[in-house]
């Protein structure tokens, strides 16, 4: 995409890693007394102008390059 809007060479690579990554852990206790730990990941790609367009998701088959795409996608829209 960068190369379709002529975008200059150190921009891009700016905007190839996101500004804040946020793993975090969720412990739910299950009724049989056992515990199973979710992961949930949030993603701030672009905070330079105020509000942080990124990702959040929190579901077991959710993986962080999958955030990252999503928090990539925020930043072009």
């Amino acid at each position: 995409m960068a190369r379709e809007i002529d975008l200059d060479g150190g921009i891009h690579e700016k905007f190839k890693y996101p500004k804040r990554i946020l793993t975090v852990s969720v412990p739910i206790y299950l009724e049989s007394g056992k515990i199973k730990v979710y992961r949930g990941y949030r993603i701030q790609h672009f905070i330079e102008r105020g509000q942080a367009k990124g990702g959040v998701r929190y579901h077991p088959d959710v993986s962080l390059d999958e955030i990252k795409a999503l928090a990539m996608w925020m930043r072009w829209k």
